[in-house]
């Protein structure tokens, strides 16, 4: 499949697009979950666009452009108005976010790392992926703040000329999934396909924006006949779910669909994970799940019936996994009992440290 690249024609002054008002992207875009700091770069792009998204479509009001990390992340975003300038304010690690023991990935751009862009195609409800296929306008020596390498560096301005977009191979026509008990099954058609090469079908588990690969459906090649495809799950833990496809062409031309949500949710009142790893050396893990939300006090006792640490106390939502962590740091080595008592239940699961 070819590429079409449309460019973006900057037609203000230096000046003149420092101090311009843009549109802000609102909460209900499909990248909401954007990392927002105060180390920022900004990126510009100019009102005259010549923009082919794929197909006969082209950048319009109502699309949305983001920035994102190597890991996937939105860092940065903006709607974009047919005829406006528009600036997108990109988010990279800073003292007041960072931290050493978190990654890049989760405070933003990490210096040096090359800006990525996709853009949300509101007409026809998809993403489509840019990458780093950019070309910016040329710095001059009176610019000492323009970057034009696309490389992140904090409080820097990239004015982008040209943005390169693949044009779809496929022509989604519809991405659906539903539970069967505790297992998803998704369903999507297309009504043509070129050069389709086949779907990653991806998950992203609840609270989290990482998306795991969990199968693959082969695509149809090219054809005008509309097309149907299904995959099945494997049971999966009881929790909120989002779930999309990630199309590939032949030649590696990538294209993200729609998220849908899905929840799965508690048979029985309660579930309990055994603790792991057992027996423990530095620390031990659980998870807990209450169909019903409630109050639930999570105590360690020893071998003699001492409480000696608690792990949670708190509220705890319905269909939601509680994470907990038992450190070993200040116990000795031996057995302990994780003491679980909800509104409506109470368990116990048992551990072994060893030094």
């Amino acid at each position: 499949m070819t590429r079409t690249t449309f460019r973006l024609y900057l037609i203000v002054c230096w000046m003149g697009w420092v101090g311009a008002a843009a549109p802000t992207a609102h909460a209900q875009t499909p990248f909401s979950e954007c990392i927002q700091n105060v180390d920022n770069a900004t990126v510009v792009l100019p009102d005259t666009l010549d923009s082919a998204l794929g197909g006969s479509a082209t950048l319009a009001s109502g699309d949305v452009v983001a920035a994102v990390n190597a890991a996937g992340r939105c860092v940065g975003q903006v709607a974009w108005t047919d005829g406006r300038l528009a600036t997108l304010s990109i988010a990279g690690p800073s003292e007041a976010t960072s931290d050493p023991n978190v990654p890049d990935s989760e405070t933003g751009y990490a210096a040096g790392e090359v800006l990525s862009f996709r853009v949300y195609d509101a007409s026809a409800d998809r993403v489509v992926e840019i990458g780093d296929a950019v070309r910016y306008a040329a710095c001059t020596p009176q610019q000492i703040l323009c970057r034009d390498d696309g490389a992140y560096a904090t409080n820097r301005i990239y004015v982008v000329d040209a943005l390169g977009a693949g044009a779809l191979p496929v022509e989604l026509a519809g991405f659906d999934a539903t539970r069967n008990g505790n297992r998803v099954v998704l369903q999507w058609q297309t009504l043509s396909e070129t050069n389709n090469a086949g779907f990653a079908v991806q998950r992203a588990d609840a609270g989290t924006s990482t998306w795991q690969d969990i199968g693959y459906v082969a695509g149809a090649g090219t054809t005008n006949e509309p097309q149907t495809y299904r995959f099945a799950t494997d049971p999966l833990a009881p929790g909120t779910y989002r779930f999309r496809l990630k199309q590939t062409d032949l030649d590696g031309t990538t294209a993200l669909s729609k998220e849908v949500p899905v929840q799965i949710a508690l048979q029985s009142a309660f579930a309990l994970s055994e603790v792991a790893p057992n027996p423990m050396r530095e620390r031990g893990r659980l998870s807990l799940t209450v169909r019903e939300g409630q109050d639930v006090a999570v105590h360690v006792y020893n071998v003699l019936g001492q409480r000696v640490a608690t792990l949670f106390d708190g509220r705890v939502p319905a269909n939601s996994p509680q994470r907990l962590e038992l450190r070993a740091n200040r116990l000795a080595s031996g057995v302990y009992f994780i003491r679980v008592r909800g509104e409506h239940f109470t368990a116990t699961r048992r551990t072994t440290l060893v030094r």
